[in-house]
């Protein structure tokens, strides 16, 4: 789950004179969050996450100094087999310019901090608050899996970075073997902003000396390769740093796939590793006469919010990074224009997505709106709403009804999916609602306690009170 995006968009504070007077931002407030694991030992990982901000988003202070913000950050990772808390953290990021025009011009404020954590599956929570407006933040949650350092030649996560340059100041918090690596947490690069992808990786267990080709290929939609970087070189350690930059300002904007593989001197292909990139370069038109797509004539005749309306319901089919380029987007003929290319990648089943056309989904909308809707709620915005439309009818419901000691509860069963996988859903209020609580499908929830969650407290029941 490697997630989120570069600020498009330009917004200018106007400042007053009042001293101390506080100019919240109308924009939505984003936080991106990126990791990457390096090998420490044969059980052990660095995992460095990078967080990043955009100063124009944040709730700003003007004074006789200058403009201020403020921001707090917290990562939580709690060990999974025993719900145990091994690292709580928290920092503030502090932003201040001397007037508007600064501010404008700032680009995301990137922070990098690192975890040594040893053999286990973790959950991660990333949360950031505005200090100046409580109701602004913005938060992420993923797995991450440690395992054991393979024994054979192998490549680290690629690390997507806005700049590498060589460097000796060991004080630096983006120092790093040599480098000082800056990553780039949205994974998002464009012309206008970040025209030059640079990328770390790590090496290990080469045999050394030895002559290898090292080689970084980024690949569109269609598996094609668009542009690659290869070298040959004479390493003299078993574990190795390398680094290399490609410009992308010429790519069409979407999704694309970064490859890196190292091979012998025979052409064999030893170890490989791959993530995904996301380019924003609307300068560049879309032309592939191999493909004809006639677009979507619905949307020519949708309104901006209209067209916002089908990308929420769409959501639970794109990646973070998606979701953040297209809230950049101003114009009713830019969504139209992302949202039709969206489909058309999705309905072609390419760039790594299930197979899912536009009819489906307004077909299973209609079911869920039907079926899921709460007083509060359309059925889309419900969990199981979510898990309707993101993976069809399940093959099979269990149905639990509400009893004296335990709540309603539903267990889904998808029998196609990663060799069969479920979804446990509670009606936690007693309103219809249903919260997804477990699942066995990767990326999903995980809580092998979700039974403890449907014991009903006793009202009368003040063991608990003090």
């Amino acid at each position: 789950m490697k997630n989120k995006i570069l600020s498009l968009c330009v917004f200018i504070l106007l400042v007053h004179n009042a001293f101390s007077q506080s100019k919240p931002s109308g924009k939505h407030f984003i936080l991106n969050v990126d990791y990457n694991r390096f090998w420490k030992n044969d059980t052990t990982a660095f995992v460095e996450i990078s967080t990043g901000l955009y100063p124009s988003l944040a709730a700003m202070q003007t004074d006789d100094s200058g403009i201020h913000g403020k921001a707090d950050v917290f990562i939580m990772i709690t060990r999974n087999t025993d719900g145990q808390i091994v690292f709580n953290n928290r920092y503030a990021v502090v932003l201040s310019y001397p007037d508007s025009q600064a501010l404008a011009r700032a680009r995301m404020v990137v922070n990098n901090t690192t975890y040594e954590l040893e053999r286990n599956i973790y959950r991660v929570d990333v949360r950031c608050m505005d200090v100046n407006d409580a109701a602004k933040s913005d938060s992420s949650s993923f797995q991450i899996e440690i395992g054991s350092k393979p024994q054979k030649e192998s490549v680290s996560d690629i690390e997507l970075c806005s700049e590498i340059v060589p460097s000796t100041d060991l004080k630096n918090s983006f120092y790093k073997n040599s480098y000082q690596v800056i990553p780039n947490p949205s994974c998002t690069f464009g012309a206008s902003y970040m025209p030059v992808l640079f990328s770390y990786v790590e090496l290990y267990n080469l045999s050394a000396p030895e002559l290898y080709t090292f080689t970084a290929s980024l690949m569109n939609s269609s598996q094609k390769s668009v542009k690659s970087r290869q070298r040959k070189r004479n390493v003299a350690s078993r574990n190795i740093v390398d680094v290399f930059k490609m410009s992308i300002g010429s790519f069409v904007s979407g999704k694309y796939l970064l490859e890196y593989s190292v091979s012998d001197s025979t052409g064999k292909v030893l170890a490989s590793n791959s993530r995904p990139v996301f380019l924003y370069n609307p300068q560049v038109k879309i032309l592939d006469t191999a493909r004809i797509y006639e677009g979507i004539p619905e949307y020519r005749t949708m309104s901006i919010e209209e067209l916002r309306d089908e990308f929420r319901i769409m959501k639970f089919l794109v990646q973070p990074e998606e979701t953040q380029i297209f809230s950049k987007l101003k114009s009713a003929d830019a969504c139209r224009r992302y949202l039709e290319n969206l489909w058309f990648n999705i309905e072609q089943n390419t760039a790594g997505k299930q197979a899912y056309t536009r009819r489906m989904l307004q077909e299973r909308v209609a079911v869920v709106n039907e079926r899921f809707y709460t007083s509060s709620k359309k059925g889309w915005q419900t969990d199981r709403g979510r898990v309707y439309i993101r993976y069809g009818k399940p093959d099979e419901t269990q149905r639990y009804p509400n009893m004296q000691d335990k709540k309603s509860y539903e267990i889904w069963s998808y029998r196609q999916l990663e060799n069969g996988v479920e979804f446990v859903f509670i009606d936690q209020t007693g309103f219809n609602d249903y919260f997804l609580v477990h699942s066995t499908k990767r990326g999903e929830i995980l809580n092998e306690s979700w039974q403890d969650l449907l014991k009903r407290k006793d009202p009368f029941d003040t063991s608990d009170e003090r």
